[in-house]
Parts: C-alpha cells; sequence; structure tokens
C-alpha cells in the first residue's frame, strides 16, 4: 500500500472516531478498509505484481470469502498469469452460494472462453446478461 493511501486511510479513521465523538454517523470503518485494500490489490495486479496480488488476494479472500468484489479481483488476476482452473473452480464455488451475480458469471465466462470451452462460455454470458443491473 502507497503511503498516500495510507495516510488517506488513517486521516479517513480519525474522522470517522471524530465524527462517532460528536455524534455523527460514520461509514463503516472496516468496509473502508476492505474498499482500500481491494483496490491494492488491482493497483498490484495492473502494475504486473502477479505473486503479491496472488497472495493478498488469497489472505483478503479467507478474511471475507463471501467478498465479492475481492474475489473477482484474485480471479483476474488468476486469469492474466494462466492459472483458468482455479479461477473456474472459485468462481463455480462462489456461484453456489450467489447464483445471481452478474460479475462473477461475466469472469467465468472469460476462464471459460480462455480455456477453449466456447459454447459454456458464451452460455455463462447469455445468463450473466440477464441478471446485469440486477
Amino acid at each position: 500500500m502507497s503511503r498516500e493511501r495510507f495516510a488517506g486511510l488513517l486521516l479517513g479513521l480519525m474522522l470517522g472516531v471524530g465524527g462517532l465523538l460528536a455524534g455523527e454517523e460514520v461509514p463503516d470503518a472496516a468496509a473502508e478498509l476492505l474498499k482500500l485494500e481491494v483496490e491494492n490489490l488491482a493497483e498490484l495486479r495492473t502494475d504486473g505484481e502477479y505473486e503479491r496480488a496472488l497472495k493478498t488476494g488469497e489472505a483478503l479472500l479467507k478474511q471475507h470469502p463471501d467478498d465479492e468484489s475481492v474475489l473477482v479481483e484474485l480471479c483476474r488476476t488468476l486469469l492474466e498469469v494462466g492459472r483458468y482452473g482455479e479461477c473456474l473452480k472459485r468462481c463455480e464455488s462462489y456461484l453456489s452460494r450467489h447464483p445471481r451475480s452478474f460479475v462473477v458469471r461475466t469472469v467465468r465466462a472469460e476462464a471459460l472462453r480462455a480455456v477453449g470451452r466456447y459454447e459454456e462460455a458464451y452460455e455463462e454470458a447469455k445468463v450473466a446478461s440477464t441478471l446485469e443491473g440486477r
């Protein structure tokens, strides 16, 4: 995590504590922290730091097994490093609990296409398109 992000997080937490003391409604600090961690994970992936992204993603997913954004970023990293089977397993596991996830179905369609299962990828994309915006 960059110094700027850490400073922003620290400032946000300080403002949150100040808001609590003043009796104001404050955003959930844990949710804000998770959001920053997912942004960091995406940044690692886009910077090509795949091993760090995979380790970070695995750790986050252990802490937040049903968080869609963590799973999606981890799976995007898995796709970029060619670990399509692992991506598919993770998507299928998540979809067994959350079958109406548009974004996870889209990632699963990408993984199916990557392994040459084009008909299944097409069908998955069709299912995803029925869920978009819901």
